[in-house]
C-alpha cells in the first residue's frame, strides 16, 4: 500500500502494539513482508516500508550504493510515515517502535533518535553519526553477533559510553546498562555474548 509518498507492506494487528520495520540492505524483499506476517500472526502491527522505493541490488556493493544516495531526511519521512500510518490505524493507545536489520538497524535507531518512537529493536545497525544518539528519547534493545567486530566496537566504544554520558548530564538514560558493560566500555573492550541484563 501507499503512504505519505511511500511504499509499504502492512500487516494489521489485534493489540495497541505495532513496529515499523526497516530491510537490509538487499531492499524490500519477501523476508522482511514475512518478518511484517509473524508480527500480525500474533497479534502485533507491523509497517515493513521500502527504503529503496523500488530498487532490488543482487549485490552488497549495489545495495551500498543505492543506500548511499539516500539522505537522512528521506530516511526520517519515511519512517516518520511508517509511524503516522500505525499511529492512525492503531489508535489512541497506540505504542510504536522502529525496528530493523543491519542498515536497517541502524535507520531504525536513527529514528528512535529523531522522531516519537516508543521503542527501537536493533538488529546489528549503527548510526554514522554519533552524535545523533543524544536525541533519543525511548527504550532501545540491540541485538549483536558475537564476531561482528565492526558492529561491536561501535556499540562498546561509541554507542554505549554517549548513553553513559547522557544518563550522567541529564538522568535516566533510555540505554539500560549493567556495570559490568559500562565497564567494558570504558575500556574500549567488547563482549562475545549477549548480556541477559541489559536492554543494550
Amino acid at each position: 500500500m501507499k503512504f505519505g509518498g511511500w511504499d509499504f507492506f502492512l500487516g494489521e494487528g489485534r493489540t495497541p502494539v505495532g513496529v515499523v520495520l526497516v530491510h537490509e540492505i538487499f531492499g524490500f524483499n519477501d523476508y522482511v513482508k514475512s518478518v511484517a506476517s509473524e508480527f500480525s500472526k500474533n497479534g502485533y502491527w507491523a509497517a515493513a516500508v521500502d527504503i529503496f522505493r523500488g530498487t532490488k541490488p543482487q549485490t552488497v556493493e549495489e545495495g551500498r550504493k543505492t543506500r548511499e544516495s539516500l539522505t537522512n531526511t528521506e530516511v526520517l519521512d519515511a519512517l516518520g510515515n511508517g509511524l503516522k500510518l500505525l499511529r492512525e490505524r492503531i489508535g489512541g493507545r497506540a505504542r510504536v517502535g522502529a525496528m530493523g536489520f543491519c542498515m536497517g538497524g541502524g535507520f531504525a535507531l536513527l529514528g528512535a533518535c529523531n522522531l516519537e518512537f516508543d521503542f527501537c529493536i536493533n538488529y546489528y545497525g549503527i548510526v554514522q553519526d554519533i552524535e545523533e544518539v543524544e536525541g533519543l528519547k525511548c527504550p532501545v534493545q540491540l541485538v549483536l553477533g558475537s564476531e561482528d567486530e565492526r558492529v561491536n566496537t561501535w556499540a562498546f566504544q561509541s554507542f554505549l559510553p554517549t548513553g553513559n554520558e547522557i544518563q550522567q548530564e541529564s538522568g535516566p538514560s533510555p540505554l539500560s546498562q549493567c556495570e559490568a558493560c559500562l565497564s567494558q566500555a570504558r575500556l574500549g573492550r567488547t563482549q562475545s555474548r549477549s548480556c541477559q541484563r541489559c536492554v543494550v
